[in-house]
């Protein structure tokens, strides 16, 4: 069982995904909110398997809240889960310690299939967003992305 929380700045969104997830018998979720702070605190207090989380978000941006719950030093994967598809987000998002990067227009069994293989390793990653990744690996002198890492284990 993966224990998620859920960090989206849109009521309906959070409550979808609450929705899909809860109807999951391997994912359930332990929180939602739409606040970049609070997803750091009920992380700390929550200690998720995973955290769902949106980029664009008002006060605290899902970059800054990946970076604070990577600091906690938990084994917390964060994935994001947003419509921005920008190269620096990107880059900024695994650079601060993101496992994944995935897009709100993808079906929900894809959503699905991507977070359950977290727990084989493998990245969470739209096929854009992995397009955009090599892109960026080929400019780099020694073709690789900064902060890209390998992703842990859910």
């Amino acid at each position: 069982m993966v224990d998620v929380l859920i960090v989206d700045d849109h009521p309906l969104l959070r409550a979808g995904l609450q929705c899909l997830l809860d109807a999951t018998p391997d994912l359930h979720v332990v929180g939602a909110t739409g606040s970049g702070l609070e997803a750091v605190v009920l992380t700390a207090r929550l200690h998720p398997d995973l955290v769902l989380l949106d980029v664009c978000m008002p006060g605290m941006d899902g970059v800054e809240v990946t970076r604070r719950v990577h600091r906690l030093g938990l084994p917390t994967a964060v994935v994001m889960l947003t419509s921005s598809c920008d190269p620096t987000v990107i880059e900024a998002a695994f650079a601060a310690g993101a496992a994944g990067y995935l897009l709100k227009d993808m079906a929900p069994e894809r959503l699905l299939t991507a977070l359950r293989g977290l727990q084989d390793g493998r990245p969470a990653l739209d096929p854009r967003v992995a397009r955009i990744l090599v892109r960026l690996a080929r400019r780099s002198p020694l073709g690789l992305v900064p902060g890209l890492r390998h992703t842990t284990r859910v």
